[in-house]
């Protein structure tokens, strides 16, 4: 529950659609965040 709320609310930060350029760097950049804080919080 916690991962998912903290997941949910860094892709409403994090992702920025209208920016065509730098969309897929974001979604990279924010699954790495969101995996590493994942881990964080897991261990």
């Amino acid at each position: 529950g916690m991962l998912l709320e903290i997941g949910r609310v860094f892709h409403q930060k994090f992702h920025f659609p209208e920016d065509k350029k730098m969309s897929p760097l974001w979604g990279i950049f924010s699954q790495i965040i969101i995996i590493s804080l994942a881990i964080f919080f897991l261990l």
